[in-house]
């Protein structure tokens, strides 16, 4: 079921979609896209704002491509990882030295493809390889002799690297770019014919400003790192629209299946959702947040979930102003699509919007 933008159909959700809206214009964000789903579609999309404050305003449309920045991470790495596991390809329990030469060597030796995915490795959160490295090999070389902050398994640290890597593995099992393999095993089977890396030019939100350019990065890859590795990266680089990423939470929610078809398997799903570090400093499944019972999680000060999820709601966020969090229990997904970093990053009021906008919507289910 698909709506039409800023359908007020279904008023349960006014209070969250009122806030989206003058948060809007008061300019938490340039503009936004929002959708709330359930099992069997959309319950209510609304799209607020601009795409694009600089050099000129260009409103939002519903179908608005956004920079989804790290929700790359689950959207594409991490579905692409569990069809090759499926497939009989490759393992969580493979070590990293199995793909990647000079893994072999001390505490190294230990991390697997389940510590990548769960942010366990004990690597680095981030360095710009763009200011280190020559080209793609060279960057894989230099994470690879990055010494580690942790033991593998000791400590939660979020690491856009181990997800470079992970990428850069699915691509050796698969033989193909990044790009490639996701759209032949996930994009194309979910009909999300609007999600890409690098799309072609048109209506996408703006990122921020570049001062090199002298121009806002529309369409352009605004992590540094995956835009040094060609805009095609495991950690970020992914672009898509409201309608594209409903498909895919509404997927999740009906356990693996799209149309019927069984496009991830139950036991994936149980594995992806799993909670590995319930013992460690956050709570992580697969690629994925779980909210927990706690407190911390993707941010350092509000964790983007809000208050009212349940603990075994999933999510993630984006950089650029991206999130798509999945409430199994009460049969819901929640995506919101921003460009938060337009025309700067220094804009952080969003944070405490997301927080807000989420709460709302989980009491808007109870009316």
């Amino acid at each position: 079921m698909i709506f039409n933008v800023n359908d007020d159909s279904n008023a349960n959700f006014d209070t969250a979609f009122n806030l989206l809206a003058r948060s809007a214009d008061a300019g938490v964000f340039p503009g936004a896209v929002a959708a709330i789903g359930h099992s069997d579609g959309l319950l209510r999309v609304g799209a607020y704002g601009s795409r694009c404050l600089v050099p000129e305003k260009l409103p939002v449309l519903p179908d608005t491509l956004y920079d989804l920045a790290s929700l790359t991470k689950v959207v594409a790495t991490t579905p692409l990882f569990l069809i090759f596991q499926e497939k009989g390809w490759l393992s969580a329990m493979d070590k990293v030295s199995y793909y990647i030469d000079g893994f072999d060597e001390g505490n190294k030796k230990h991390i697997t493809l389940l510590n990548l995915l769960t942010h366990t490795s004990g690597m680095k959160a981030h360095v710009r390889l763009d200011q280190m490295c020559r080209d793609r090999r060279d960057a894989v070389r230099y994470i690879t002799e990055l010494p580690l902050l942790h033991d593998p398994g000791e400590r939660v640290v979020y690491s856009c690297l181990g997800y470079i890597l992970l990428g850069h593995i699915l691509e050796k099992v698969g033989d193909d770019r990044l790009d490639a393999l996701c759209k032949r095993y996930v994009f194309d089977p979910l009909d999300m014919h609007n999600t890409s890396f690098n799309p072609e030019p048109g209506n996408i939100a703006a990122t921020e400003y570049d001062e090199k350019e002298g121009r806002p990065l529309v369409g352009l890859c605004h992590d540094e790192n995956a835009r040094f590795l060609g805009g095609v990266s495991g950690n970020a680089g992914l672009f898509s629209n409201i309608y594209d990423l409903a498909i895919f939470g509404q997927m999740l929610i009906n356990n693996g299946l799209h149309k019927g078809r069984r496009f991830l398997s139950g036991a994936s799903i149980k594995a992806m959702t799993r909670n590995y570090t319930s013992h460690l400093n956050e709570d992580r499944g697969l690629g994925w947040c779980i909210r927990g019972s706690r407190l911390g999680g993707m941010e350092e000060v509000y964790i983007s979930a809000g208050d009212l999820m349940p603990p075994e709601a999933y999510g993630h966020t984006g950089f650029t102003g991206t999130s798509l969090w999945i409430d199994p229990e009460d049969d819901l997904f929640i995506i919101l699509l921003s460009n938060r970093v337009h025309p700067s990053r220094d804009n952080t009021e969003f944070l405490r919007f997301r927080l807000l906008f989420h709460n709302a919507v989980m009491a808007g289910m109870e009316k």
